[in-house]
């Protein structure tokens, strides 16, 4: 399987680069829909519960003083939104969620077994039924796609509600209550988006649905790095042989009626030489890393040492 490249410039890129469904651009074609299921479906749905059940607190959170019909209203339309797009995963009979995959029907504050669950998902389904009240709704829809999620409610992009168990380098635990702008203040030369952050806010509710991409560059191929949880071994003296290309695809969706948007996050990993096997993708990373400045390096967890490193593997 080929994984997105949205580095199709040769340029480490920061700003929102957010685009509309069925608008071009960061190298990709018109696209739309918020999940996108594919053959590591199982796999990733089994990650998300491993993570589930290790550090629930880590991955699951709802922020104090959260309204909660509002937000339990917001998670009923992105299962809507799911079986719009995939009826084979959800369908929706007015407030209840048939999980074809998952054999179950939540309705209420339970989840009843209505048939089988697809192979290799027994124990998701098992634990839902375990799961009572909006437990049960924000676990049965983050173990319904392989995206994470969150919701932001207006006017400031709060963090109201996080189910992240896969994050790149960042612990959901922190981010949980925060305001867009404090989000985001860690992200390189993130001036210009922290001061915008009202209209980007505005936007995500109220316009689109939009769609972004961004890159990094990890040490080992997992799919979490939560630093809560998950600790790199340091750059080893063949930073190629050990490097794993990684890219998000990052969607909003906004519910102006509940004053909040839907964001999702779908992960892709690789290792480096296998991305680097493709002659345009290897220029394209070579010059993108040999153009990044010291506090973008710092940001994306390189060393100047390693960066040289691959710049020069890529380069011969």
């Amino acid at each position: 399987m080929t994984i997105p490249f949205p580095l199709a410039s040769g340029r480490y890129e920061t700003g929102p680069a957010m685009r509309r469904f069925g608008q071009a651009g960061q190298g990709f074609p018109a696209e739309s829909g918020h999940f996108q299921p594919d053959d590591r479906f199982v796999e990733t749905i089994d990650t998300k519960l491993a993570l589930l059940l290790r550090a629930p607190e880590e991955c699951h959170l709802t922020a104090r003083g959260a309204d909660p019909g509002a937000l339990r209203a917001t998670l009923l339309e992105a299962f809507r939104l799911l079986a719009a797009e995939h009826p084979h995963l959800a369908v929706v009979d007015g407030e209840a969620v048939c999980l074809r995959h998952l054999g179950l029907r939540v309705a209420g504050d339970r989840a009843d077994r209505v048939d089988e669950p697809w192979p290799g998902l027994a124990e998701a389904a098992e634990y839902l039924t375990a799961q009572h009240g909006l437990a049960l709704w924000g676990n049965a829809l983050a173990l319904a796609a392989q995206e994470d999620l969150a919701i932001v409610t207006g006017p400031g992009g709060t963090l109201e509600w996080l189910h992240v168990c896969l994050p790149s380098g960042w612990a959901p635990a922190e981010k949980i209550g925060l305001p867009f702008g404090a989000v985001h203040q860690p992200v390189a030369h993130s001036e210009a988006l922290v001061a915008g952050q009202e209209r980007i806010v505005r936007a995500m509710i109220e316009a689109g649905p939009f769609v972004r991409y961004v890159w990094g560059i990890h040490r080992d191929g997992a799919l979490c790095h939560n630093p809560r949880l998950h600790r790199s071994a340091p750059w080893g003296d063949n930073p190629a042989t050990q490097a794993w290309f990684r890219v998000e695809r990052q969607t909003t969706k906004g519910f102006p009626a509940l004053n909040r948007a839907l964001f999702t996050i779908r992960y892709w990993v690789e290792p480096l030489t296998d991305t680097a096997a493709d002659p345009w993708r290897r220029e394209r990373l070579c010059t993108a890393l040999a153009g990044m400045d010291e506090v973008e390096l710092v940001y994306k967890g390189l060393t100047p040492a390693a960066r040289q490193q691959l710049v020069d593997w890529l380069s011969t």
